[in-house]
């Protein structure tokens, strides 16, 4: 009974830090101010997506940012209002939309991004290169294990 015991608090132990550390490390980030004003993380995140990977649907968006098809779909709407996002029917398939980045997106997801990058690299300069290695290892792990199911739409 020790041992479970044990290993429960050791687990509850790492899990509070990996939560205090993910939450201190985005208002760390955040406070260099990469993102345009009113600018959120999910907007940022499908303008990036789009940025690095050229023309998807919805629902490969909300794959590569591991969102539901729902969100995406508020997200888009908004960016396709500020004109940095435009949706594209596909030519062969009607029924088949593709999102892909205006002029003005494509300018305003590279200067963000570029500021994103910048205070990434800086927050996480605390870590040594083979640190940065090891912690983005455990992620995965901890990401990546099959345990139980995630519930449709959610997960990588």
């Amino acid at each position: 009974m020790k041992d479970a015991e044990h290993q429960y608090r050791e687990a509850l132990a790492a899990y509070v830090k990996l939560s205090r550390a993910n939450d201190t490390i985005e208002r760390r980030i955040m406070g260099h101010k990469p993102l345009p004003a009113g600018m959120s993380v999910s907007q940022f995140a499908v303008l990036e997506a789009l940025l690095h990977k050229g023309r998807l649907t919805h629902h490969e968006v909300a794959r590569k940012i591991l969102k539901t098809r729902g969100n995406i779909t508020s997200v888009v709407d908004r960016l396709e209002g500020l004109e940095l996002v435009a949706r594209r029917r596909c030519d062969t398939d009607r029924r088949r939309v593709y999102l892909e980045l205006t002029d003005r997106g494509r300018t305003v997801a590279r200067s963000a991004f570029e500021r994103m990058r910048e205070a990434i690299t800086a927050e996480m300069s605390v870590l040594s290169p083979d640190e940065l290695v090891e912690l983005a290892r455990l992620c995965k792990k901890l990401g990546t294990a099959k345990r139980y199911p995630l519930p449709a739409g959610e997960g990588p």
